[in-house]
């Protein structure tokens, strides 16, 4: 008896450790996420910089347009 109750101690710290390395990967997972945001809508921006007034036309904004949102910040929406 006394052994099945430090087998279920122990399953108990082994539950709860991955249940928090579990999380943590969750954490890391959506900081992962945003840094991939945040460089895409940076280098699209930057890429914007470098379009044509044709080619920006084609995508249905203007130059001024164009300025504005390659000088947001790369987090900011």
């Amino acid at each position: 008896m006394r052994a099945n109750i430090g087998t279920s101690m122990a399953m108990g710290a082994i539950y709860q450790m991955r249940r928090a390395v579990a999380r943590r990967l969750r954490e890391i997972r959506s900081w992962v996420a945003a840094i991939d945001t945040w460089w895409r809508r940076s280098r699209e921006r930057e890429l914007l910089t470098t379009m044509s007034d044709r080619e920006l036309k084609d995508i249905g904004i203007t130059r001024y347009d164009a300025q504005y949102e390659a000088h947001k910040p790369f987090w900011r929406a």
